[in-house]
């Protein structure tokens, strides 16, 4: 372990702490890790991130992912093999699922255990970047460097203090870990080594989509053993490749089905090859200077030109694996950091959008290999002083980037700070204005403003159809009906099938004293969604308010025998 000496009397507090960090590091190749080593990189992780912890559910999908399975029971068996075998969940991530739903059950629907868990994972993931560095050969001083720059940098802040980012952190855990063990499995041969890599690929690939391209990038990068001979490889990687093909069809499957309804529009065309690059470049300048970060970003209209930009690109790929020969490291650095942003960055996967930031978590660990082989060759061609100029100034660099993550995460404190970011960062997104009208509705109640929200969402996408649903409902929360019927109305034409939209327009028209029609409103609802237990409190209770006495009896009993008397009491 390098040690620096104290000048006596000329050493304080910050100074020693300051050594500390850096006498932390060493550039030799130890066989194990020392433990101030992973420490330092799992204590800087949590400080990094720790202020989430105190942060409630916020309106962007959490209520979806995580409050509505909560709200059906508590996880059991039965319930994990539904969740297992619904294909048709979207996104499908069943693994991300159950591991929800094991921590309602463990530390109850209170956002504070999901958001331990969330930081609890994203250190686990930085010690074991750590560990797999060290088995590409690099010394504790690049991989500590590397891996703290990974884990610090405030791209990582929306899948830590997002709660239902936690696809991506369970997606990465799972990747390394397969990574591992297939590192291991080569090493020793035990096949032992080899079923763990498997399972947790299958894993990893059952927490988000954007872990299909794991088996690619898995055989790119292999380094078989001698005497490995190619059928030997084959059957190594063929059942990583069905997992892999397996989880990728599902949201391909989706995208490919977009795409046909689109009737492979000229301009689908351009955007489909404009877009992987559009994102490699703006991913490029985030993690550069990672400012103005937001949940969602506009996508500017890409024209032909953008073309020009992807084959410009190739031809860089190319000159790069040129001028890399020989060096492995930065090789696997730039296919793990491409293959892994390619398909998010064309919308392929089930992500939010086509670009986010916890899409690029995956990526980012073929960007931590460039980085540590980087920086190795620095501290191999310069020693004395240059060599520790480069700790300085990386634990300078580390703290910025720890304190600018810590400010970021403030931006997922409330549903209202979410989506006032994103309204700011991209002023003309219907969506962020759109989820800000429902944050002030919710949150702040204040309905003016909600109202005035939605409005701007329809001025930006006139065919938003659930910005009119919550203008409706605000303004009959405001007393004018007659407007929220309108909207309501104009939602259910460029959207005939959403029950929601439906189900609120039955609210206003129960509200109005128009039972009828809130109850033929209530029945084309609750047909698409058959035990929604809301909704069938609701219609029980309008059929009581009608004098149906005997048919809001039969709907209650319904619910009692499936097991929902809870939902039932006054």
């Amino acid at each position: 372990m390098q040690k620096f000496p104290k000048k006596p009397g000329n050493c304080n507090e910050g100074r020693a702490v300051f050594l500390g960090i850096l006498s932390a590091m060493t550039t030799t190749h130890p066989a194990t890790i020392p433990w101030r080593t992973m420490l330092l990189c799992a204590a800087a992780t949590i400080a990094a991130f720790a202020k989430s912890f105190s942060f409630p559910f916020v309106n962007w999908q959490d209520p979806i992912r995580i409050l509505e399975p909560v709200t059906l029971g508590p996880l059991t068996i039965a319930s994990a093999m539904r969740t297992i075998a619904d294909i048709r969940a979207v996104p499908y991530q069943p693994i991300t699922d159950l591991g929800n739903g094991l921590n309602a059950l463990v530390t109850g629907a209170y956002p504070a255990g999901f958001h331990a868990v969330n930081i609890a994972l994203h250190a686990l993931i930085a010690l074991l970047l750590l560990e797999y560095l060290r088995r590409w050969q690099f010394g504790l001083v690049p991989a500590a460097i590397s891996t703290l720059l990974f884990s610090l940098h405030p791209l990582r802040v929306e899948a830590v203090a997002w709660v239902s980012g936690r696809d991506e952190l369970l997606a990465t855990l799972f990747v390394l870990s397969s990574a591992i063990a297939f590192l291991e499995y080569r090493s020793s041969g035990r096949r032992s080594w080899y079923g763990a890599s498997l399972i947790a690929a299958i894993a990893g690939v059952g927490s988000s989509a954007t872990a299909a391209p794991w088996p690619l990038v898995l055989l790119l990068l292999d380094r078989p053993t001698q005497g490995c001979t190619t059928a030997q490889r084959f059957a190594d990687f063929l059942p990583f490749f069905a997992a892999g093909l397996a989880a990728a069809s599902i949201p391909a499957g989706r995208w490919i089905s977009n795409v046909a309804a689109s009737g492979l529009s000229p301009s689908w065309v351009t955007d489909a090859a404009a877009s992987p690059s559009f994102a490699f470049l703006f991913f490029v300048w985030q993690t550069i200077a990672p400012s103005h970060l937001a949940a969602v970003y506009a996508v500017p209209m890409l024209g032909l030109w953008w073309w020009f930009v992807l084959v410009a690109l190739v031809i860089a790929g190319v000159f790069a694996f040129r001028a890399t020969r020989g060096r492995i490291e930065y090789r696997a650095g730039i296919l793990w950091a491409l293959i892994f942003l390619a398909p998010s960055g064309a919308g392929v996967t089930d992500a939010p959008g086509p670009i986010s930031d916890r899409s690029t978590m995956l990526s980012a660990v073929g960007v931590s290999l460039l980085l540590a082989a980087s920086v190795q060759s620095m501290l191999r061609q310069h020693q004395g002083r240059f060599a520790r100029l480069v700790k300085v100034s990386a634990v300078l660099l580390l703290a910025v980037l720890g304190t600018l993550a810590s400010v970021q995460s403030e931006t997922w404190s409330s549903s209202v700070a979410l989506w006032t970011r994103a309204t700011d960062r991209t002023p003309t997104s219907a969506l962020a204005h759109n989820y800000l009208g429902a944050a002030l509705a919710q949150e702040s109640g204040d309905l003016v403003r909600a109202d005035r929200s939605f409005s701007i969402a329809i001025f930006h996408d006139p065919l938003f159809s659930a910005a009119y649903a919550n203008r409706g409902t605000t303004r009959a929360a405001l007393g004018r009906s007659e407007e929220a019927l309108r909207d309501l109305d104009e939602a259910l034409r460029i959207d005939p099938s959403d029950p929601s939209t439906r189900m609120s327009r039955a609210m206003v028209l129960r509200r109005s004293g128009r039972f009828d029609e809130a109850l033929r409103d209530m029945h084309l609802a609750i047909a698409r969604q058959p035990m929604n237990v809301p909704w069938m409190v609701e219609r029980a209770g309008l059929l009581l308010e009608m004098g149906r006495t005997g048919e809001a009896a039969a709907e209650l009993e319904v619910l009692r025998r499936a097991g929902y008397e809870a939902f039932l009491e006054p």
